[in-house]
């Protein structure tokens, strides 16, 4: 089986939900620095976020995905370039979230995930099957939450600072179209996190 992330055109701001796009919002009274590229030193752009149970099974957590979007061709597809970042905000499932001041200009457009669990195993079959049974573009699936990456250049599976290997989250297309997609190169990026008290998760993507 594979979970597949499905465009939804509505979406929530105000609470804890797997979107992208849209302005950045957090717990009331959450402490929050902005994170900037090591690269060239601008703040980088508020992408989207993805709800997760830790691994534990216990506590909800938004994983928040930011990338540099600066002309500068700063590195923001390793997982330690500098020009991403993944920051883990625990939240509860009915929490309401604040709308905070924005230190980079949001993506132009906003729009959610909803979860269809597939037969096929393989992430690429599930997507292009899923598509076809539903006479719709491939780019309306958006990803899949969960399984087993589909790596496009071979594994690099991160390790987090706690020395353990992190968790496979996600793994997301650039988005439903072109104008307003985020910058993968072309191909996809795979998100992690660790059940450690390290504050951030990790990004890379392939092409």
């Amino acid at each position: 089986m594979t979970d597949l992330l499905i465009y939804q055109a509505r979406v929530a701001v105000a609470h804890p939900v797997t979107r992208f796009g849209g302005p950045l919002a957090l717990n009331k009274g959450a402490a929050f620095d902005w994170p900037v590229c090591e690269e060239c030193g601008k703040p980088m752009q508020f992408q989207g976020q993805i709800l997760t149970r830790a691994e534990s099974g216990e506590a909800w957590r938004l994983l928040l995905i930011f990338l540099c979007v600066g002309e500068e061709g700063c590195d923001t597809w390793s997982q330690d370039g500098g020009g991403n970042c993944v920051i883990k905000l625990p939240v509860r499932p009915n929490e309401h979230l604040q709308v905070v001041a924005q230190q980079a200009e949001p993506r132009p457009v906003m729009y959610g995930a909803r979860l269809v669990q597939v037969a096929e195993e393989e992430y690429e079959t599930a997507r292009s099957e899923w598509a076809r049974r539903n006479r719709v573009s491939k780019r309306r699936v958006l990803g899949q939450l969960g399984g087993e990456p589909a790596w496009l250049q071979g594994e690099e599976q991160p390790i987090c600072a706690c020395g353990r290997k992190m968790r496979f989250v996600a793994q997301l297309e650039e988005g439903p179209e072109d104008a307003t997609a985020m910058n993968f190169g072309g191909g996809c990026a795979y998100l992690f996190d660790c059940d450690c008290e390290e504050r951030k998760g990790a990004l890379l993507w392939q092409q």
